[in-house]
């Protein structure tokens, strides 16, 4: 955690980034589009096999457990809004299934799951990677 945290943020989404490449995912940093004429940005959107992670990554010196709440609502609010944009140019993007928003963090939150979302520390992305196929029915999505 140490060393996750003399990184710069951009630092943090370039290693989120490979080890999601590392998984087969297809990966979009700084993705950004208009839905209703509101701009949105998200940090990283990983593609494989029809599933979207829609991925928010934190650099955290402390984490408040209100902060990460109002975080991962405003994160789900960002990827609900991807998942109607997704919707809404379905031809497209027609393999595309659901969306699962994620929430990455340089440190180990206290709080888990927030409305579902999952909260996850970079040094565990590689296990909630592996597991992603065994537990995603638990998480919060979006069909799409």
């Amino acid at each position: 955690e140490l060393i996750l945290n003399s990184f710069g943020w951009s630092d943090v989404e370039e290693l989120v980034s490979e080890i999601t490449i590392k998984h087969g995912f297809q990966v979009n940093r700084n993705y950004r589009f208009k839905l209703d004429n509101k701009r949105y940005e998200i940090d990283i959107v990983a593609v494989r096999r029809g599933l979207v992670l829609s991925i928010d990554c934190k650099r955290w010196k402390r984490i408040p457990p209100s902060s990460v709440k109002r975080i991962v609502e405003k994160h789900l609010a960002r990827t609900k809004a991807l998942a109607e944009r997704i919707i809404r140019e379905k031809r497209i993007h027609k393999d595309l299934k659901e969306v699962i928003p994620v929430v990455i963090t340089t440190l180990h939150p206290r709080v888990k799951f927030h409305l579902n979302v999952p909260i996850v520390p970079v040094r565990m992305l590689n296990n909630f990677l592996l597991e992603l196929d065994i537990y995603k029915d638990e998480l919060m999505k979006f069909k799409v």
